[in-house]
């Protein structure tokens, strides 16, 4: 045991020698020593710690370091020797000298890796089992049977819709509605069939000349913050369900007036039957194409855009160019290059998981696609790569950061920032445009200005500690909602081919709706979790 007054210093002499009486060989000599120590350190990360502990700067915790007899291994670990040994392979495209745009620039990328000078680096090992994984899919991608389904001509989709579902849903309109159509759209479904809808809705919504309101309920509880003015009259429900057994779709359904309009999208069960003793309009999803990657070649998006007056044409015409743009079995393209810079990262720092940092309401909308994408079609078969959004900035920074950043080792941090608010500035009487602030460096700074910076400095320090992609939106738009969630969809799908997964199957939630379908016929069983 070793004595508690030592110091770190003499606790490692002692255990040297400890070790080469064990050894029957001669003690390390301190080069030894200090190479033990620089090839498990990271040095701004030892220094960043003792800043945090003696609470002092991050410049007089390195000089104190070095005063103190660490002088010499942060100089070693600084040159990379032997830290960096086996990690002299990078990933191209994605850096700092090389930002790889989409959209005409809206969407930009860019990534740092902490302690290199390269913005992806992991150790030969890993690049080699990544660039197996991926040449395999990539021989194949064009042929992919999950991306040929959501993938394949989504224009040619669209266009096939707008000339069959969508003249019978206009006409139902016509029916029920007369010239006027409804006031408000509640668009009822959850997961997939929700994910796509909040971040265009939000934008139909925006806008001065609406046709409709367009509101979104997943669950009983959401109607009741419906507007007060919604009525029978007024009010459109569509509906959506594949298999028509989704609780919580069918009970808005049932706990909602017979009489209520609908449009219901379901091939079979309890909903497809509602939809049939209510008369309201049915119709099918498509039953090949799985749920969350259902955006591109389902109804799920496409028939409350057309009901709220969007232009669906242009719309699938932006999808079809980011998938054009987009080659799966290119290693160049942005969802390529991300997939397998995680995978890298998963690897070679064992990283378990990713923190997802935005900054605007309609890019957490986004975000949250991402989550499901990634937290339902990679999270099984022993693999453990979560994600989260939290709470975006700038909260996350005094709420949830600390955690992330003080277990860094096995993190990786995503940010997608708003980096322009010319299609919506920050404004309101009692906020100004410029800063009367008390720092003279800081006066003029713009209510846009503040919050980019804030966010910036996370990105910074994210990118000191861990992995970091910074993806930058320059226009909040329905474009930008088309290329992001297809970036979303596809990041996913490659990053599950070389793991060997299927991102499309999700066995548990399968398994809690087939619970609650149970306990809903038997409440007691569920208040059984209350009692005791």
């Amino acid at each position: 045991m070793a004595d508690a007054h030592l110091t770190v210093s003499q606790r490692l002499a002692q255990a040297t020698q400890a070790a080469a009486r064990l050894a029957g060989n001669t003690p390390a000599t301190d080069t030894r020593i200090e190479d033990a120590l620089c090839g498990a350190i990271n040095p701004q990360r030892l220094i960043d710690n003792f800043a945090e502990a003696w609470r002092v700067s991050e410049a007089d915790a390195r000089r104190m370091l070095e005063d103190h007899g660490l002088g010499r291994v942060l100089v070693r670990l600084a040159q990379g020797a032997p830290q960096t040994k086996g990690l002299d392979e990078t990933l191209p495209a994605l850096g700092r000298k090389s930002v790889l745009r989409l959209a005409d620039g809206r969407i930009s990328a860019r990534a740092w890796n902490p302690a290199f000078s390269e913005p992806v680096a992991a150790a030969r090992s890993a690049h080699d089992s990544v660039r197996t994984s991926f040449s395999a899919f990539a021989a194949g991608a064009e042929c992919d049977p999950l991306a040929v389904l959501y993938r394949d001509r989504p224009a040619a989709y669209a266009e096939k819709w707008l000339g069959t579902d969508a003249p019978r849903i206009d006409a139902y309109l016509g029916t029920q509605f007369g010239a006027g159509g409804p006031r408000y759209l509640v668009n009822s479904g959850i997961g997939a069939n929700e994910q796509f809808n909040y971040f265009v809705s939000a934008l139909a919504n925006a806008r001065s000349a609406r046709r409709c309101t367009w509101l979104l309920a997943n669950s009983p509880k959401e109607a009741a913050h419906l507007p007060s003015d919604a009525t029978v009259e007024n009010t459109l429900f569509m509906e959506f369900s594949r298999s028509g057994i989704t609780e919580e779709t069918i009970k808005l359904h049932e706990l909602t007036p017979r009489a209520m309009k609908r449009v219901v999208f379901a091939n079979s069960g309890p909903l497809k039957t509602l939809a049939e003793r209510d008369g309201n309009l049915l119709l099918e999803l498509p039953s090949e194409v799985s749920g969350r990657y259902g955006r591109n070649k389902t109804p799920i998006l496409m028939a409350p855009m057309h009901v709220a007056g969007l232009d669906v044409r242009a719309y699938w015409s932006m999808i079809q160019a980011a998938c054009d743009a987009m080659d799966l079995s290119s290693p160049e393209s942005l969802p390529s290059i991300m997939a397998r810079a995680i995978r890298l990262q998963q690897l070679s720092r064992g990283v378990n998981h990713i923190y997802l940092g935005t900054n605007h309401a309609l890019l957490r909308y986004s975000a949250d696609e991402f989550c499901q994408y990634w937290n339902e079609g990679v999270n099984r078969d022993g693999n453990d790569i979560t994600m989260s959004r939290y709470l975006g900035l700038p909260r996350d920074s005094h709420m949830n950061l600390e955690a992330i950043l003080g277990t860094a080792e096995r993190k990786l941090a995503i940010f997608v920032l708003a980096t322009r608010r010319e299609d919506a500035p920050l404004t309101h009487t009692l906020l100004s445009r410029s800063a009367d602030a008390i720092e003279a460096a800081h006066m003029g700074l713009s209510p846009e200005e503040v919050d980019l910076v804030l966010c910036l400095a996370n990105v910074k320090r994210c990118s000191e500690k861990m992995p970091t992609i910074l993806i930058t939106v320059d226009r909040m738009d329905l474009g930008t909602s088309a290329w992001l969630g297809q970036l979303w969809a596809d990041t996913t799908l490659v990053y599950s081919r070389l793991i060997g997964v299927d991102p499309g199957s999700n066995p548990e939630v399968k398994a809690v709706r087939t619970r609650a379908g149970q306990w809903l016929s038997d409440k007691c069983g569920a208040y059984s979790m209350l009692e005791g």
